[in-house]
């Protein structure tokens, strides 16, 4: 439930046109998070469109019908502003930081990018050369590459599984026409929603957005395909340049709009999430096998991801990945101590208010709730929900995300698939 307080910093609209429009005034601060995001993202293209979004982002900053990339850049800095954009597998968005003098004409600014992109044939030739070289220091970066394949483990053939920048055999066939028709299909204006955190007037933005934002209408979300089940493997991809091997390792698990989420979060903590974790001290502490070692949690519309990676000696994988699975088995059968999970559940507790003095985290976190459950979920909310836990809610997760030793993998470095099939 809201405070009466957030009541007044949080205000939600939607507009007769079908666009939302979130707020959150914080008047002690003299800047505004500003973004414009759309309920669209990789996971949404077709296996000929893979890469679409991410070039469709790009080319928002190429130039409008009224402006060139060069003068959009020189305008905003001449404001004092950054502006960037982002796609993921499930959104897509542009944002900004500025000061709140500035409001009125960066925010018409973002509008004109958006409503008006001009997709030069021209700007999109350089552009897709750009992100070319995008996706080949993506692919040569191992870490990177390591997330890749293990996606592609997890979800493929699902689009889940693909990267968000597409493959340069795709991406090299799109035409303008192509470009434009995608653009006007899916960023409509009940799939828009736009964020302001900071000293700005949600009433002022409501009519800004109204009169600047001018998008299609069509539909506001196409039905999504859910990824299917699959039985656990692993993607590998043989460095013999590398002295390391970069290895992760991964189980399905719920989505984002689980409830259980909270003690996930608390778990993934408690696993791999910080120095007293049971993964780091296990691998780096006692037996010195690693300098990188990590859990994450990865939730989305309707899926989820738990999972580990490390970084080692391709000569200690096989030591590593049997260190991680036996620790897992012990975790099985000891369970988290309560002290454990009371460092854990304060550890995540602070991690998410010590981001939230970050007015541009504040300002995403208020789009991924609206974008993936349709609503706000305030801190208090969200500071309540982890205060509910017990240790039992979290130990009773165990036999669900980790039922077995079975996990998704995947392998970049200096090795074969023989070195892997022990595992499977």
């Amino acid at each position: 439930m809201k405070t009466e307080k957030e009541k007044e910093l949080i205000k939600k609209t939607v507009l007769p046109s079908g666009v939302r429009v979130i707020t959150e005034n914080l008047p002690y601060l003299h800047s505004v998070a500003f973004g414009i995001f759309f309920n669209h993202g990789a996971r949404d293209e077709s296996p000929q469109e893979q890469g679409i979004a991410h070039l469709l982002e790009h080319m928002f900053f190429k130039g409008t019908t009224k402006r060139s990339a060069k003068e959009i850049s020189i305008f905003a800095e001449s404001k004092g502003t950054i502006i960037d954009g982002f796609t993921s597998k499930e959104s897509t968005g542009i944002y900004a930081r500025f000061l709140a003098e500035n409001f009125s004409p960066i925010a018409e600014l973002a509008c004109e990018i958006v409503s008006s992109p001009a997709l030069a044939e021209n700007e999109l030739t350089k552009e897709k050369m750009v992100i070319a070289e995008e996706i080949k220091s993506n692919q040569e970066d191992p870490e990177d590459q390591m997330l890749n394949l293990l996606f592609r483990a997890l979800y493929e053939p699902h689009p889940m599984g693909n990267s968000v920048t597409g493959t340069i055999e795709t991406l090299m066939t799109f035409k303008r026409e192509t470009l434009y028709n995608y653009y006007k299909t899916n960023y409509s204006k009940t799939n828009a929603i736009v964020v302001g955190v900071g000293e700005i007037s949600h009433e002022e933005l409501c009519a800004k957005i109204e009169k600047e934002l001018v998008l299609n209408s069509s539909p506001s979300f196409n039905s999504r395909n859910k990824p299917e089940a699959k039985t656990p493997t692993y993607q590998i991809e043989n460095r013999k340049e590398l002295t390391q091997v970069y290895v992760a390792m991964a189980k399905p698990v719920f989505s984002f709009q689980d409830e259980r989420r909270y003690a996930l979060s608390v778990l993934n903590t408690a696993l791999g999430g910080g120095v007293s974790s049971r993964l780091f001290q296990r691998l780096r502490e006692e037996e010195g096998l690693v300098y990188t070692i990590a859990s994450f949690v990865d939730l989305f519309f309707d899926s989820g991801v738990l999972g580990i990676y490390f970084i080692t000696d391709y000569k200690k994988f096989s030591q590593g990945v049997t260190a991680c699975l036996d620790e897992i088995s012990k975790l099985r059968k000891e369970r988290f101590t309560k002290e454990e999970f009371a460092t854990a559940l304060n550890l995540t507790k602070s991690s998410i208010l010590l981001g939230l003095e970050n007015p541009s985290s504040r300002m995403m976190r208020l789009a991924k709730n609206e974008i993936l459950l349709n609503r706000i979920i305030t801190i208090e909310e969200t500071l309540a929900a982890y205060n509910r836990l017990t240790v039992d809610a979290v130990n009773e997760l165990l036999p669900l995300v980790l039922p077995d030793n079975c996990f998704f993998m995947s392998c970049v470095g200096p090795l074969q698939e023989k070195d892997l099939e022990p595992f499977f």
